[in-house]
Parts: structure tokens; sequence; C-alpha cells
């Protein structure tokens, strides 16, 4: 049974940056201490969370798509380079928005003993997140 291990307990986080690192992915690691920004921000974003997380596998199944040919796929790698480059300064300014919020919360809150929810991460894959949503729903038409 040792050996037919649960896809869960194998090293997703692992997998996940192998695959991202080529992509110039950015993650954001957040430690939510506090029940107040849990509700207010994980909670009120999850469905962000999971667009995003689409994303990403998307991006990475272009790559799959076209691995094969040096040429598509060096276009494709050019074309990403370019959005990245562009829009770079919207993951920063989502960075500075996260961290204005969570110095406003109240440091005497009782919960930020008792609440712990461990690291999240919110996978930035693109900033031109509705334009991609038509990529993903090709990938998904093809895998």
């Amino acid at each position: 049974m040792a050996d037919n291990a649960s896809p869960k307990t194998e090293p997703r986080n692992q997998r996940n940056a192998g695959n991202n690192r080529p992509l110039g992915m950015v993650i954001s690691k957040l430690k939510p201490l506090s029940s107040e920004f849990y509700t207010h921000f994980h909670e009120k974003n999850r469905a962000f969370l999971r667009q995003f997380n689409a994303i990403s596998n998307a991006i990475y199944n272009i790559f799959r798509l076209v691995e094969g040919d040096q040429a598509t796929s060096t276009k494709v790698q050019k074309w990403l380079s370019g959005v990245y480059d562009e829009l770079s300064g919207n993951v920063n300014t989502f960075k500075e928005q996260i961290d204005k919020n969570v110095a406003r919360l109240p440091l005497d809150d009782s919960s930020f003993e008792g609440f712990d929810y461990g690291e999240f991460e919110i996978r930035w894959n693109h900033p031109m997140t509705y334009k991609l949503l038509d990529i993903i729903q090709t990938i998904n038409v093809l895998t």
C-alpha cells in the first residue's frame, strides 16, 4: 500500500514550481494569522485564486502543445515575455495593496493568536487574465 501513495501526498509544490519557473512565474506567499484577514481576503477571492490556478495550467499546457515545434515555441515564449514585461507593474501594485491591508489589521485582535491558516499561494501567471480565458477554453477542448 505504501507504493500506492495518494497523489495528494506527493510533492505537489515541487511539480508546480518546476512547471512555473520557466514561465516567469511570480508566487506571492501570504501567511494569514487573523480570522479577519482570512474572511476578508481569502473567502472573497477564492474564485480569483481558482481562476489564476486555471491560467497557470493553461499556460503550461500551451507550452506542452508547442514544445515539439521550436519555431512556434519561440514565438509563444516571445509573446508571453512581452506581455509580462509590459504589465508586470500590476503584480507589484497588487502586492502593495495586500501589504497595506495587512498593516491595517488590529494588532490587539486576539484572533492573531487563535487562528493560523498556514501559507497559501496566489499564483500570478499573466496580468491579462480575461484575454487568456479564451485560451483556457481552447486548451480544455484540446486536452
